[in-house]
């Protein structure tokens, strides 16, 4: 079974900045009976959001190369069955390169909302594509390929 939702997280800081703005990450779920076995979220790296503060400046300078910029957040329960590797592959093959925003995450794992969410066993990537894409293409081992909204 697959679901599809949002995630927000509200409000954040970055050093002598504070904001109440929202980041909304739009969410795939992949369900084996009532396990979570994978999950993806992705929102875009928006320069005119204030969550755009947590990256750090080569991560911005990335982000800025791009026509088409993304926060990739996943988990998956068991890796061996199910790796990141795989899926950031499918997006490489759909035109969307991954990067490392170590800075991001470490912004990230400290919101408030982190915790509350769950989200301890989840890893971020930027993704980049030189185009603009409203979907990308998923499949995921023992489920139907599904469309992810971006």
């Amino acid at each position: 079974m697959t679901t599809e939702g949002e995630l927000t997280l509200r409000g954040g800081i970055f050093r002598d900045k504070e904001w109440q703005e929202s980041i909304t990450f739009e969410r795939r779920s992949w369900y084996l009976e009532l396990t979570l076995a994978y999950d993806l979220m992705t929102a875009p790296a928006s320069k005119d959001s204030p969550f755009f503060n947590w990256f750090g400046p080569s991560e911005k300078e990335k982000i800025n190369s791009c026509a088409d910029a993304k926060i990739l957040v996943m988990y998956s329960w068991d890796k061996s069955k199910i790796s990141y590797e795989e899926i950031l592959m499918q997006l490489k093959k759909q035109g969307y390169n991954s990067f490392l925003i170590p800075e991001f995450s470490r912004q990230f794992r400290m919101h408030p909302n982190f915790n509350h969410h769950s989200l301890h066993l989840y890893s971020a990537w930027g993704i980049c594509s030189q185009e603009k894409r409203s979907t990308i293409k998923i499949s995921v081992p023992g489920f139907k390929q599904i469309t992810h909204d971006l």
